[in-house]
């Protein structure tokens, strides 16, 4: 299924999708309040916009424990096994039995080990990445699949942080210095049946050096 791909001159969009995963990144019910609630339409549209066309996606769930670092260094005792708050939200909840691959985690990031396996077995350079919290998870997930020799893009509309806006946007410039500028882009700019994506994948292709497609 190949609908939301765009047609015409400039790079094969197609083979775009082809080279890349989805990962969304803790879209739990522990994660969502006033602050985050406004990015999970927008990850579930991403999300089943690319189950549509046909991509790869992943879906994290973190899971706290008793013995965590997170309990010990931070004293926080949420996302325990069996908290109501680990289970994905219901616009999530309602796409993820068409996801590739779902991951259970205790760590930041969700380039887990799992999960970095599926990404080489299936020969994908590209991880578009979605999700919450902005400034810890997706920012562990970006810098992990960047030190992985992977190419990060951060949905910049469809990340967000419990937080509040001002974590969320010190998370997305701490980012944009250690990723890129250009690597963080919005869902409008940024998935492959977007026409403004053809342009951000040919400059950013062009940045590598690329004289054809990747």
């Amino acid at each position: 299924m190949r609908q939301f791909l765009p047609s015409g001159s400039g790079p094969d969009m197609s083979a775009a999708l082809e080279e890349s995963v989805l990962i969304v990144i803790d879209a739990q019910i522990g994660f969502v309040n006033e602050a985050s609630a406004p990015a999970v339409p927008v990850i579930a549209d991403v999300l089943s916009r690319w189950q549509a066309a046909g991509g790869l996606s992943v879906l994290t769930q973190f899971v706290n424990r008793p013995e965590s670092n997170y309990v010990d260094l931070i004293g926080w005792l949420a996302m325990m096994p069996g908290d109501r708050g680990v289970g994905f939200v219901p616009e999530v909840a309602f796409l993820a039995p068409n996801a590739s691959l779902i991951v259970e985690k205790t760590t930041y990031s969700g380039l887990t080990a799992e999960v970095a396996s599926f990404i080489e077995k299936n020969e994908r350079r590209h991880l578009w990445i979605a999700g919450l919290d902005t400034e810890s998870c997706v920012l562990a997930t970006a810098v992990g699949a960047f030190d992985h020799g992977l190419i990060p893009w951060v949905l910049t509309d469809a990340t967000a942080s419990h937080a509040g806006a001002a974590v969320h946007e010190a998370g997305l410039l701490v980012m944009r210095r250690n990723l890129g500028i250009g690597q963080l882009i919005t869902t409008a700019e940024a998935p492959p049946w977007s026409p403004t994506h053809r342009r951000a994948w040919a400059v950013a292709e062009a940045r590598r050096g690329a004289t054809t497609r990747p």
